[in-house]
């Protein structure tokens, strides 16, 4: 991960193939002391786990897919938990033949890039044990 460029509140990070998301992104927020924040980007993973909650069983549903995909939106947050900082992200994806996907990103690999805006906000928690996904309190 490298910073590209960035001001008081503000930064854009360049992710490189590879690394794994959302880990590297963690460990920057870690090193940088972010405990809130937003972020959007854009790019490429390889072979995504996405979650869909299923509010009927109270829990996130995943499917692994295989493959390069084109990452067209991704948004997010960190916010802090009793378990430290917590990614909270949502992408839609595109395939080779056209076809989109999306929802909650599990995990993934950086696929050749992915840049990141984001911006740094007072810290925010979430609290897990209000809900299965734990809402921004």
């Amino acid at each position: 991960m490298k910073v590209i460029a960035k001001n008081k509140d503000e930064h854009v990070l360049r992710f490189n193939g590879g690394e794994r998301w959302p880990a590297a992104l963690l460990d920057f927020a870690r090193k940088n002391k972010i405990r809130g924040c937003w972020f959007s980007g854009f790019g490429a993973f390889k072979n995504p786990t996405l979650g869909f909650y299923d509010r009927a069983k109270d829990k996130y549903l995943t499917k692994k897919f295989k493959g390069v995909f084109e990452a067209l939106s991704l948004t997010g947050n960190i916010s802090v938990s009793k378990k430290g900082q917590v990614v909270h992200n949502h992408v839609v994806l595109s395939d080779r033949r056209y076809k989109t996907i999306g929802g909650h990103l599990v995990s993934a690999e950086v696929g050749v890039t992915l840049e990141v805006f984001l911006t740094t906000l007072p810290p925010m928690c979430r609290d897990i044990s209000r809900s299965g996904f734990g809402v921004l309190v």
